[in-house]
């Protein structure tokens, strides 16, 4: 919902790139949900070693069900030193402003079947360390499996994807880009912070309007127009129609934003694990989208 008066007080981005087409504008009619905001943080220190918590719980449970895999990456906008980054308020899960820990496991292409995703199921769902993630699809995008874990923080989005596929070379190149750019870096930070101020219940707009900085930083590494335009295409293609409720139990930013919006989800405790939202919060009362 853009607030009245915003946009005399907030100059958006030129969008040159950008088709605003019939299906953004209807998307943004169904994205509303008051009770699930998102603002902006400012980058936290703590969030590269929530990162390695994470993965060394990772590594153990997928030790455990002898799945095999290339690495873990920490990916998304948490992981870039002074970058902002989403911070998801969900007032069914008694969330307030937490970040969002994107996490991404790579497999070699040729392992990227449908034996494996069983063996990533079992594994990310009876795991001793984490344990408690649901397969949720692919969320529109291809070569990328999408796990949901809820009811813990610090939240987190955890992805498989193919090694050499575009969902991962979306990732590795914002990562990369925006580490060593500041000035790519200070543009999509005030960018974000831009819009989250005007579609703070709308999380599939925000997203879509971030594409014109994300294909800048995308040509700084290397991408074609045309191929973003390719990767564009079969994002919008791809997506799903979701109610707003569906938005939260799947990932609504396509590959080229940064992941998605927070569900609930972890982080873990200085011990490596992970702390259970009903421990912390004695009133927590979570629902099916928590």
């Amino acid at each position: 919902m853009v607030r009245e008066g915003s946009e005399a007080m907030i100059q958006l981005p030129v969008f040159a790139h950008y088709d605003f087409d019939d299906s953004l504008r209807a998307g943004q009619e169904q994205d509303v949900d008051l009770r699930r905001r998102f603002t902006i943080k400012d980058y936290d220190v703590k969030w590269p070693e929530q990162f390695s918590n994470i993965k060394a719980d990772l590594e153990v449970d997928l030790a455990e069900g002898s799945v095999t895999y290339t690495s873990i990456e920490h990916i998304g906008s948490t992981s870039v030193p002074g970058l902002c980054s989403k911070a998801t308020t969900d007032l069914w899960a008694n969330v307030w402003e937490e970040a969002v820990i994107d996490i991404c496991i790579v497999v070699p292409r040729k392992e990227f079947t449908q034996e494996k995703l069983a063996h990533f199921q079992t594994a990310l769902r009876f795991g001793s360390r984490q344990g408690g993630y649901h397969y949720i699809g692919d969320g529109g995008v291809q070569d990328r499996w999408s796990f949901k874990l809820k009811g813990v923080v610090p939240l987190r989005n955890l992805y498989v994807v193919a090694k050499g596929s575009i969902p991962l070379r979306a990732y590795i190149s914002l990562r990369t880009v925006l580490r060593k750019d500041e000035e790519l870096r200070q543009e999509y930070g005030a960018t974000k912070r831009r819009l989250a101020m005007l579609y703070d219940d709308q999380v599939r707009t925000y997203c879509g309007l971030k594409r014109p900085v994300i294909r800048k930083i995308f040509l700084a590494d290397g991408w074609t127009n045309k191929e973003v335009d390719e990767a564009e295409a079969q994002a919008k293609r791809d997506w799903p129609e979701r109610t707003p409720a569906d938005f939260f139990e799947q990932d609504e930013c396509d590959l080229l934003g940064e992941g998605a919006i927070a569900k609930t989800a972890p982080t873990a405790s200085p011990e490596g694990r992970n702390i259970i939202a009903s421990e912390m919060r004695p009133t927590s009362n979570l629902c099916h989208n928590g």
